[in-house]
């Protein structure tokens, strides 16, 4: 597996993987209709090329295959962090979320935040992030409940 920067010509990769991910993975969380609406935000791809462009926005890749990718925004949150759903438990979250953390370190960072789904909460749970609070938002008519969580680094 290696790690590299995204580019534009990975989006439509991108966007299959995460739509594939969140459909497959998240189902055992999250409704029918909360999955259609969360995956709707793919069909925004200009949204996903500035999230290219303007964040540490990176992908793993195995046998020339994207099978992850994760994003730091300015601010030091992790935005984005999503794994195939056929390599779930062999490393890839860990590789990515640990280049995330280096480049965070680089600009003096002592702390990062994400919004963990209740999918990924014990997997950052597990790598050293800590619930801050339990957030709940309205979209399109449905509850979504996700975690704000921190770690310092």
């Amino acid at each position: 597996m290696r790690l590299r920067k995204a580019t534009r010509s990975d989006l439509p990769f991108i966007l299959e993987l995460f739509v594939n991910t969140v459909g497959t993975v998240c189902s055992h969380d999250y409704s029918e209709n909360q999955i259609k609406i969360w995956t709707s935000v793919s069909d925004n791809k200009k949204e996903w090329e500035n999230k290219i462009d303007q964040t540490y926005f990176i992908i793993a890749e195995t046998e020339n295959k994207i099978v992850g990718f994760g994003s730091l925004d300015p601010a030091d949150n992790i935005d984005l962090l999503y794994i195939h759903h056929k390599y779930h438990r062999c490393g890839i979250g860990q590789a990515i979320l640990n280049e995330l953390e280096k480049e965070s370190k680089k600009k003096n960072t002592c702390e990062l935040f994400t919004n963990a789904s209740i999918t990924s909460y014990s997997f950052f749970k597990n790598q050293g992030f800590r619930e801050l609070q339990e957030q709940r938002r309205i979209l399109h008519g449905e509850e979504f409940i996700n975690y704000k969580m921190s770690k310092v680094i």
